[in-house]
């Protein structure tokens, strides 16, 4: 394309010819415009076929996919075999793997099974587990406690509850009448007489468990009262006796 500096000339000064379609005349501004718009879109149209796969382009793409889907099994089951265990390898492993073994120094038992390993010798403590499965040991010291009261528990409430035998159902599904018997109390009969402190809840707050260990505080505390009426009535006794006596001697 040859731009003209003025109107029906070229650069060089010689006559445009009429029939001269690529060139653009600068004192000519439609002319101008609309030559380079059609020259632009002409530019635009050959990089677009420029940038279409050619059919044989468009036939090997196909022909991969096809074959990938063909072999789609064969492909996965090699996959997996690179990257996974054999059997005997996992088995292996199960069987040296320590599951769910702490060791001494972060606190653990250094066992798989902590119900087989018995305690003989040196002090211990209970584990308590947190409901986000933390397990540590409580806490009593003063030095930790505060807002002592104390609790407003009747005497009533707690004998209106007692201990009873029973099974659990999922023990006696599985082993019938070889299902151990338990010695207890019902976490439902505790809550129904306002003896919350004593039960354990889940997140819906219904009673699924009982801390017996707090029970054992509570009947601490009530083997004091049953002594200080013991004493009491031992006193009474004893004035009476005294006036007994004394009625025999005169």
């Amino acid at each position: 394309m040859e731009i003209v500096v003025h109107q029906g000339e070229s650069a060089d000064g010689m006559r445009l010819s009429a029939d001269d379609t690529d060139v653009l005349d600068v004192k000519n501004p439609a002319q101008a415009t609309n030559k380079l718009v059609s020259t632009l879109n002409e530019y635009g149209r050959r990089l677009r076929e420029l940038e279409k796969p050619s059919g044989s382009q468009l036939t090997q793409a196909i022909q991969k996919v096809l074959d990938i889907s063909a072999n789609i099994d064969t492909t996965v089951a090699a996959s997996i075999n690179r990257n996974s265990y054999d059997r005997a390898t996992i088995d292996q492993k199960c069987n040296t793997w320590n599951w769910g073994v702490l060791s001494t120094d972060r606190g653990g038992t250094n066992t798989t099974n902590a119900y087989n390993n018995l305690f003989t010798v040196g002090p211990w403590r209970a584990v308590w587990a947190l409901s986000d499965g933390t397990m540590g040991t409580s806490q009593s010291s003063r030095k930790v406690k505060q807002d002592f009261l104390k609790p407003d528990i009747t005497l009533k409430q707690m004998r209106s509850v007692d201990w009873t035998l029973y099974r659990f159902i999922d023990d006696v599904n599985l082993n019938g009448d070889s299902a151990t018997i338990h010695v207890g109390m019902i976490a439902e009969d505790l809550d129904d007489n306002g003896l919350g402190q004593f039960v354990e809840y889940n997140d819906d707050y219904e009673p699924c468990g009982i801390n017996y260990p707090m029970l054992g505080v509570w009947a601490i505390h009530e083997a004091h009262l049953a002594h200080d009426r013991i004493d009491r009535l031992e006193e009474r006794l004893k004035a009476l006796e005294g006036k007994i006596d004394n009625g025999i001697e005169e």
